[in-house]
């Protein structure tokens, strides 16, 4: 038994596609716009490469959990994508697709996370997916106001 979610968030954000690219793929400094970040090991407070890993303290979709990353692609400034595993047994994809626009830059955010446990998919299937969608949709909000802020 298996469950595939996948959230997607997009955003135009008033500069560059260069700062925008820096600022998501430096994983330390998710905490200052993402909710459910709540603390990274020391070390990814830049951006990172490929084949570079962090691990991550989180509370999504209103459960706690602990990942373990790995940057599985990083093509500055158009691209970052990273993989993750949790201690709870939940795979994730995170995909950061940064375009140049007449305005600066839209930003794309891809989120698919995969459930095994029968727990963890009755409860996102009932309240985490949901949670999970409303803490994307703010953090793409927080991230925009943070860089168009002068950060």
């Amino acid at each position: 038994m298996q469950q595939q979610t996948t959230v997607i968030n997009e955003i135009d954000i008033s500069v560059s596609p260069e700062k925008v690219f820096d600022l998501v793929s430096s994983p330390g400094l998710w905490p200052k716009w993402h909710p459910s970040s709540r603390h990274l090991a020391p070390g990814a407070d830049r951006p990172l490469k490929k084949g570079e890993g962090f691990s991550e303290e989180v509370h999504a979709g209103g459960r706690k959990g602990n990942l373990v990353w790995i940057v599985s692609e990083c093509d500055r400034p158009r691209i970052w994508i990273a993989t993750a595993t949790s201690d709870q047994g939940v795979s994730i994809r995170l995909q950061y697709e940064v375009l140049k626009n007449s305005g600066g830059t839209r930003f794309k955010r891809t989120l698919t996370y995969e459930m095994t446990s029968a727990v963890l998919i009755f409860a996102n299937t009932i309240f985490m997916r949901y949670k999970i969608k409303r803490e994307s949709a703010i953090a793409l909000r927080n991230l925009k106001a943070l860089l168009e802020g002068g950060f």
